[in-house]
């Protein structure tokens, strides 16, 4: 037992002894965060989801047999959303610029939700943050709505 214990002792004194000598050598430097720009925008996505080309489709997702009338959805289920963004209302006036990613749960039926930014392309990309998203106009019958 004493030899196991001294054994034990030693092992652990020169994992020390090594550690303490050790250096860690890298020509990778990482650069200092830089400053935040912040960036406020103010548009219009129209979410469509009972058309024949849904801007929403549902990729994974419990099997489950209770249907989905496209307001819920099942716990775990994941929406990609491509929706077109306008500078207001009307589907006409369209929005040109850099896209940005949002990850979060998105109730079309809420009266509000924020939604977390994690991304973006071109002049948002390493974009964070988060979206407000208010309700502008809903329709359940024709499956169409517009969030501000």
């Amino acid at each position: 037992m004493k030899s196991m214990l001294l054994c034990l002792w030693a092992f652990t004194l020169f994992s020390a002894i090594g550690l303490v000598h050790c250096q860690f050598h890298s020509t990778t430097e990482i650069p200092l965060r830089q400053t935040q720009e912040k960036t406020s925008l103010h548009f219009f996505l129209h979410h469509s989801f009972k058309s024949s080309k849904p801007s929403s489709v549902i990729v994974a997702g419990a099997n489950s047999s209770t249907g989905n009338n496209g307001l819920l959805s099942p716990f775990g289920t994941v929406h990609v959303l491509d929706e077109p963004l306008t500078e207001g209302p009307e589907p006409t006036s369209k929005f040109d610029g850099s896209s940005i990613v949002v990850a979060s749960m998105f109730p079309v039926a809420a009266d509000f939700a924020e939604l977390a930014a994690v991304g973006g392309r071109e002049k948002f990309r390493m974009a964070s943050g988060f979206v407000e998203l208010k309700r502008y106009y809903f329709n359940e019958t024709t499956g169409e709505a517009i969030g501000e």
